[in-house]
């Protein structure tokens, strides 16, 4: 009896440590999470042959969260299909709504993507580099 007590305790102990799958379309920073959740994923393709995606976010927390983003897409082989239109982009989600990422691929070769997320630094306004960031809201 004791030794099934232990091991139902192990067992309760190592379930609190099992982190949460995450999902390959996204690449983001640990503490996002904290604040956002993924509420749905939606992916097609159009009829002229392109991949449209639409992933909404919540901001569940009570406060306003700052977030930049960036869409890439990928070929059937894996590798980046290089576009001027996937830029990071820093939003403010509102404390308790959405966040509604869009975005169709740049090429009908594009069939994947990942969605890489960060917490903006406090440099990232000074950059002046156009093929890399635009910002909205300013």
């Amino acid at each position: 009896m004791r030794k099934f007590l232990v091991f139902l305790l192990s067992v309760f102990l190592l379930a609190g440590c099992v982190k949460k799958v995450k999902d390959p379309n996204f690449a983001v920073d640990s503490g996002i999470y904290d604040s956002l959740e993924v509420v749905s994923e939606v992916k097609r393709t159009k009829d002229d042959g392109f991949t449209e995606i639409e992933v909404i976010f919540n901001n569940y927390t009570s406060s306003n969260e700052k977030i930049a983003y960036k869409v890439d897409w990928f070929d059937k082989d894996g590798f980046i299909v290089d576009t001027i239109m996937s830029k990071w982009k820093v939003v403010e989600v509102e404390a308790k709504r959405n966040l509604v990422i869009r975005a169709v691929s740049p090429s009908i070769k594009a069939v994947d993507y990942k969605i890489r997320m960060q917490f903006p630094s406090d440099d990232d306004e000074f950059r002046n580099n156009s093929a890399q960031f635009e910002y909205q809201g300013k």
